[in-house]
């Protein structure tokens, strides 16, 4: 009996030393992210974000640009999912826009896939692409993918004033070159040009590499490429 005592109190010790450790705890269960998600998330003075449980989500940003402190600048309205821990915005639009705050003639917003992450009681966010193939199966770098990002942008030479859609990424990596083709297509009515150009790259399995864009990881699963680009997560801690 004795014996058996000290084995428990071994495994327990063990779990409560577990349960110390600060690092982020990473969830795999997309259903218990989304049920830990819902509420109202802030990152400083500068961001903040809110989920419903109908999958609905509000992003508000506020400025000091005008140094009066800090004030509301835009509120972006849409709808959010989460697959294989990723979270997705979709549907976005603006509900308010103070364009008096706003020193640009042009200003997006950009909603990009994120890496979710908890930690202890704080949701970490950091940026991850997610590649399709096109014409080929997937499984390593070489050849076409593309992703998109959705993109809100207001013009103050518009009538209209706001536009909103899917920007197009694409990139060809050849076997036989250290350079990459790259383009990027909106995909809507926008006040911008897309653009193309070569880039340098450099890819290390499974390190990548890209001239202008940051370092990632690189993974393949489910037939789609992801970059989990190397920088800090973005954090937010929950308000009332």
């Amino acid at each position: 009996m004795k014996i058996i005592a000290a084995i428990i109190v071994v495994i327990s010790m063990f779990f409560i030393f577990c349960q110390k450790d600060n690092s982020p705890i990473l969830i795999n269960d997309d259903t218990n992210i989304e049920r830990q998600l819902i509420g109202k998330w802030k990152a400083g003075n500068i961001y903040k974000l809110e989920f419903k449980e109908n999958n609905i989500f509000i992003d508000s940003t506020f400025t000091d640009w005008n140094s009066n402190g800090y004030e509301l600048l835009k509120v972006v309205f849409g709808t959010y999912h989460i697959m294989d821990e990723i979270l997705y915005f979709n549907d976005t639009q603006y509900t308010f826009i103070d364009t008096s705050k706003v020193p640009y003639t042009i200003y997006i917003s950009y909603f990009r896939p994120q890496k979710v992450t908890f930690n202890n009681d704080d949701l970490l966010l950091r940026f991850v692409e997610v590649l399709n193939p096109v014409g080929h199966d997937g499984i390593e770098l070489y050849g076409q993918w593309e992703y998109k990002w959705r993109a809100n942008i207001c013009d103050k030479t518009s009538l209209l004033g706001f536009s909103e859609g899917s920007i197009k990424f694409s990139f060809v990596f050849p076997r036989d070159s250290s350079f990459c083709s790259y383009s990027l297509e909106y995909l809507f009515d926008a006040p911008l040009a897309g653009d193309s150009a070569k880039r340098g790259f450099i890819y290390n399995y499974p390190s990548l590499q890209i001239s202008g864009i940051w370092p990632a990881v690189v993974e393949f699963k489910n037939k789609r490429m992801y970059w989990h680009y190397e920088v800090p997560y973005q954090k937010y801690e929950k308000y009332h």
